[in-house]
Formats: structure tokens, C-alpha cells, sequence
């Protein structure tokens, strides 16, 4: 019995066609004989040609794909199993979208203040430790050994103020707290309003700054100046040298103690302070300021030890300062802030 679909023989009594599952009825067989015979229609449907003897001999046509065999027998009236859907194909997947950098947001710019501010405040504090020095001086008369000084309240036994003649060496360096806001000439006119003994000298040493408020005193030179009975005057002028090279302290301090002396020494500076790592005295000409090394240099080389050195200057109360004057003076007087 062959396949009127595809033309495969099979076993006689097959329903089915064993390779396109065609179904196998007599009647439809026969049916379909008859009009190969007559010819058929034009627009009838063509059907598969039955082969002859002499073909059961031929090699079998072309097998159908695998998902077309039927799996296994169907009983009468089944339907044949349905094709396969082919598998939907998945979407390829998107590159993903490069990422947009996020904006910095500017910070705000952090408020800055006057430099002369903090400086202004130290200055006050130190010329009134100065005043409160030359308060316990005697101004005249005598005293009793290891006493407290006539008319006064008794002091500190150490330094010993009420015992013989001081000298005070102010080292003004104006910088840009001068030039821009005369702060060195106000604490210069405050120091002129101190009562000073008849013992004890102050002299002063301007420089560092591009110009100064004060009346005789000039950017171009190195001024040095007595203050006496509240009145600055001028004792010497030299050339211009920046206030923050060694040499120009050395020299002030010797020329101080030489000039002035006295039982008793005390040094003041006066100017921005930065610390062990930027020193103090920074001249705003030459932008060059004194270091810690450099300042011990100019005391030992001096060959005077001071009783007080005082610090007008900003974060010039740490260790490295009082190691670094270790043995060239008593007492340390100086801001941390």
C-alpha cells in the first residue's frame, strides 16, 4: 500500500503513512486512483504518484525533517500532532547607555578675615604685658635687697624687675600690616603712652614694610629710634635690609646691647608669625622671614643672654620655639594663636 500524499509504500492494513502521517483509508486511496486516472481538474490538487513495481526497488525520496515524523502510532480519527512553532528569537542585547560624569558643585570660597585682626589682638596683649613689666620698675630711689619695690605691689620673684637698669629691644618688621593698615605705628603710639622708669631704655628698629604711617620713619632705610618721655626719636639710619635675614637681627641685637647697656635685657618682635615652619618677621619687600635656627644663630652670636624674649606674632607659643631659644634666654613670652 503506498502513500497517496507522499508515495511511500507501507504494510497493508496501515491507517497511517510511516513517514508523512498521512492517513491510509481505502476509500480515499481509491478515490484518489481514480482521479490520477481521469486526469483530475486543472485546478485540482495534484497528488502524489503512486510508483510502480519496478520502483519499490528505487531509493526512497527524501526524508522529511525530524520535528515533521510522527512520534508514534494515532489511533482512527486522530488528528495528526500539530508542527512545531519555531522558538521566538531573543532581541540582541543593547550596549548600555554611558553613564553622563556628574557635575562638582563649586564649594563656597571660605570667608577670609583681615590678617591685621589676629595681630592686633597679640599686639595689644604684649605691649600690655610690656606696660605691666615697667609698672613694677622702680622709677628712682632705693630698694631693699630681695625686697618688693617702693610703693608697689610685690612681683614675681623671677626675673627680678626691681633689681637694676633694663633694655628693651622692640624689632618692628611693618610688613603688609603696616602698609595696608598702620598697625605698627597704632602699637608704636601705645608704647608712647607708657610711663617708663628712668632705668630702663626701649629702643625700636623699623623695616620690612613698603610704607609706614609713622611721621620720621622711612620705608627706604632701617630706622632705629628711642622712646623717650612718650616722644620717638631717631638715633640711627641705614641703608635698606630685609628685616628677615639674620644678619639684621644679629646686628640690632648687638648693636642694642652695646649701645644700651644694662643689667637686665628683653627683646620684643613684632610682626605675622606662621609657626616653626615659616618663622616670624616675614619683610614685605623682600618676602624673607627669620627661622628658628636662624634667630638662635643671632643670640649666640649677640653673646648676651636676655632675661625675656616676647613674641608680637601669631602661633609663636609652641616647643620648637622655647627649644630653639633654650639657654639664650630666661623666659619665653608669646601667643599660640
Amino acid at each position: 500500500m503506498f502513500c497517496p500524499e507522499c508515495g511511500t509504500q507501507n504494510e497493508e492494513g496501515a491507517r497511517f503513512c510511516r513517514e508523512c502521517g498521512a492517513p491510509l483509508g481505502r476509500e480515499d486511496v481509491a478515490a484518489k486512483d481514480r482521479a490520477r486516472q481521469e486526469g483530475g481538474a486543472e485546478n485540482a490538487q495534484p497528488t502524489a504518484e503512486i510508483p510502480t513495481q519496478s520502483s519499490v526497488n528505487q531509493p526512497a525520496p527524501q526524508q522529511p525533517a525530524a520535528s515533521q515524523r510522527p512520534q508514534a502510532q494515532q489511533p482512527a480519527g486522530a488528528q495528526p500532532p500539530a508542527p512545531q512553532q519555531p522558538a521566538p528569537q531573543q532581541p540582541a542585547p543593547q550596549p548600555p547607555a554611558p553613564q553622563q560624569p556628574v557635575p562638582q558643585q563649586a564649594s563656597a570660597p571660605a570667608k577670609e578675615y583681615p590678617k591685621w585682626m589676629p595681630i592686633a589682638a597679640v599686639a595689644t596683649a604684649v605691649f600690655a604685658v610690656i606696660a605691666l613689666i615697667f609698672t613694677f620698675l622702680p622709677s628712682g630711689g632705693s630698694t631693699e635687697p630681695n625686697g618688693p619695690a617702693q610703693g608697689t605691689n610685690a612681683p614675681a620673684p623671677a626675673p627680678k624687675l626691681d633689681d637694676g637698669s633694663w633694655t628693651v629691644l622692640v624689632y618692628i618688621c611693618g610688613a603688609d600690616l603696616e602698609s595696608e593698615d598702620a598697625q605698627a605705628s597704632t602699637n608704636i603710639e601705645e608704647l608712647a603712652t607708657v610711663d617708663l622708669p628712668a632705668n630702663a631704655n626701649v629702643v625700636i628698629e623699623t623695616g620690612g614694610a613698603k610704607r609706614w604711617h609713622t611721621d620720621g620713619v622711612d620705608s627706604d632705610h632701617i630706622g632705629r629710634y628711642v622712646m623717650k618721655n612718650g616722644a620717638l626719636t631717631q638715633v640711627e639710619q641705614l641703608e635698606w635690609a630685609s628685616m628677615g635675614d639674620e644678619s639684621t637681627l644679629a646686628d640690632f641685637l648687638a648693636w642694642g646691647v652695646r649701645t644700651y647697656p644694662a643689667e637686665h635685657y628683653m627683646a620684643v618682635f613684632w610682626d605675622d608669625g606662621g609657626g616653626p615652619l615659616v618663622g616670624v618677621c616675614i619683610d614685605e619687600r623682600s618676602e624673607d622671614g627669620i627661622l628658628l635656627p636662624e634667630m638662635r644663630s643671632a643670640f649666640e652670636s649677640c653673646g648676651t643672654k636676655f632675661d625675656i624674649v616676647t613674641f608680637d606674632s601669631c602661633v609663636s607659643a609652641t616647643i620648637e620655639t622655647a627649644q630653639a631659644l633654650q639657654g639664650c634666654v630666661d623666659y619665653l613670652v608669646a601667643s599660640e594663636d
